[in-house]
């Protein structure tokens, strides 16, 4: 049986059929199947092997998670907008406890809205289906944000997949937001400054990031650096010693060993290999160095 890969973290895709063009099959990554008009049947496998079917209509939700078969069986022709994300990335964006969320998912996979939040998804998947088709203008941005705020709306609706932890998911998701949001500024990551905003003793700092994503806070730091440093090599004409100005690094040559460590080759040579693997979109190179503080990008 067939099981698809992911080439990139993230993918968004708009679909619309009268026969759905793949039959069961699998995933290596979760992907959540929202129906914005059309009817049929959803069919999936547990693990158990027991098969699973649901009626499906518009504003419908399903999440499936990594190596679970499934396929659409169209009835009226149907319209989608697939979110597709690797393992590791919800918690990476919003904690561990999102994942869990994710992974705890019924039998059905279809995600039942509490009141209000139903609106809430579509108003995202409505802004998301808008931004999709579009290229430049910060889109990659926003699309990122809001599925981010799919992701979120989905964790926290998955039936049974509250409790406790849930309670106490609301810290864990602002101090990972916080460094992401200023993953640029290494100044405010420094252990100072972090106890400062989220008001934790030195000590406990790093025993409470520990304790809550499985990693040290600096192993989070590095890696979140470096993969936003990988994004703008694959997605930006930024020069590598703009990037290296653009996300704090010292010197464009530490960035270049870096990356040489976590990629195995130079930036230079990664955004070669995309360029010919046929994996670089076409950019109408905005070269946003400008709104940087940096002074040191000439």
């Amino acid at each position: 049986m067939w099981k698809e890969h992911l080439g990139h973290r993230t993918e968004i895709l708009i679909r619309e059929h009268e026969v759905f063009p793949i039959e069961e099959h699998s995933h290596a990554f979760f992907e959540l199947a929202y129906v914005v008009e059309g009817t049929g049947h959803f069919r999936s496998y547990g693990p158990d092997g027991q098969c699973h079917e649901t009626r499906y209509g518009a504003r419908e939700l399903f999440l499936i998670p990594p190596d679970r078969v499934h396929c659409f069986v169209i009835a009226t022709r149907s319209r989608y907008v697939f979110l597709r994300f690797t393992e590791g990335y919800a918690a990476d964006r919003l904690g561990v406890y999102a994942e869990h969320a994710l992974r705890s998912v019924g039998a059905s996979l279809r995600i039942p809205f509490r009141e209000g939040d139903e609106a809430l998804m579509d108003g995202q998947m409505a802004l998301i289906a808008g931004e999709a088709e579009r290229t430049g203008g910060y889109a990659d941005f926003l699309l990122q944000q809001w599925l981010d705020c799919v992701i979120a709306l989905v964790a926290r609706n998955v039936p049974d997949a509250g409790g406790a932890d849930g309670r106490m998911a609301d810290r864990e998701v602002e101090l990972l937001q916080y460094v992401r949001s200023n993953i640029r500024f290494p100044e405010r990551l420094r252990v100072e400054a972090l106890c400062r905003v989220f008001r934790l003793s030195p000590n406990y700092l790093g025993r409470y990031f520990r304790t809550h994503f499985q990693e040290s806070l600096q192993h989070y730091i590095v890696r979140t650096r470096m993969a936003e440093s990988e994004r703008l090599v694959a997605e930006t004409e930024l020069s590598i010693k703009e990037i290296a100005c653009r996300m704090g690094y010292t010197d464009a040559s530490y960035l270049v060993k870096r990356f040489r460590a976590a990629y195995g080759c130079s930036p230079a040579l990664y955004r070669r290999r995309l360029q010919a693997a046929g994996r670089r979109p076409e950019r109408t190179g905005t070269r946003p160095e400008a709104a940087h503080p940096c002074q040191n990008c000439d």
